[in-house]
């Protein structure tokens, strides 16, 4: 291969372990060329903060909780009832959740971001196939230079394909998750 040959990083993937068996992975955007380490990081940020916005519920929930505890521990002092009451207002927001409507209409969203996204993974790949099948190596015969950098090419495009499908696991199901999930059901 020549040593002029640029190669495509191979980002390592990243994801963040949450609670109950889930993780968080980083998404590589393909129509940005290879990712870089920075694009992996922040695409991990830009999932973590709607995550921990969807936490306000339940830290409100364990205000509330707490809350009612201190209230049951200064019993007679009736004083810290208010401070239940304040929690359990703050806490009136989240029981929206319950809307079926809201939810149906978060599933449409949903699915209709999931086809676009699939869209955009099936124009990448018909790119880096048509690039591949225009690669001859043929064309390179007795010029060393040339033949090294056409192998260079085909090693990136590899090196593309696999990151589509890296940035395509997100949408892959976890059967680990769901035999759990049947065998919990089936024991019932």
């Amino acid at each position: 291969m020549a040593d002029n040959c640029v190669k495509f990083p191979q980002v390592p993937p990243l994801s963040i372990p949450l609670p109950m068996g889930v993780e968080l992975k980083a998404l590589v955007d393909p129509s940005k060329g290879p990712p870089t380490n920075c694009a992996v990081v922040h695409s991990l940020m830009l999932q973590l903060m709607p995550l921990l916005a969807g936490l306000t519920c339940i830290l409100r929930m364990l205000n509330v909780f707490a809350s009612l505890k201190t209230f049951f521990e200064s019993l007679p002092d009736l004083t810290k009832g208010g401070d239940v009451l304040a929690a359990i207002g703050k806490l009136v927001p989240c029981f929206g959740l319950v809307d079926p409507f809201a939810l149906c209409r978060m599933i449409k969203a949903i699915l209709q971001m999931l086809l676009s996204y699939l869209q955009c993974i099936l124009d990448a790949i018909k790119s880096i196939l048509d690039f591949q099948v225009g690669i001859d190596l043929n064309s390179a015969q007795g010029n060393p230079v040339l033949l090294g950098t056409i192998e260079c090419a085909q090693n990136n495009a590899a090196i593309s394909l696999q990151q589509i499908q890296e940035a395509m696991a997100f949408i892959t199901p976890s059967w680990t998750s769901f035999s759990r999930s049947s065998k919990s059901l089936n024991s019932n």
